[in-house]
């Protein structure tokens, strides 16, 4: 049976970086989206894997999706991080 699973996926520095959603611990990075759904898709099987060998369940802890909601800051001065040198 096939699991389907949601991926973040970020701009790094240097590569793109990618969390399962739901599938704590679940982080890969790759060059291209090509590799990085790759080597997501092994982590994925890496994580139930190990599960399956160890019998144990904790393994991967699958979290409920909520959902993603946007968190406003308004700022009122500079941070002192952000103030050109």
């Amino acid at each position: 049976m096939a699991r389907e699973f949601t991926v973040v996926v970020e701009q790094g520095e240097k590569y793109l970086i990618g969390t399962v959603i739901g599938l704590h611990g679940a982080h890969s990075q790759g060059a291209t989206l090509d590799e990085l759904l790759a080597n997501m898709r092994e982590v994925i099987a890496l994580c139930f894997e190990e599960e399956e060998s160890a019998g144990a369940s904790n393994t991967c802890i699958l979290r409920a999706y909520v959902g993603l909601r946007r968190a406003v800051h308004l700022r009122r001065r500079l941070c002192p991080c952000m103030i050109p040198p």
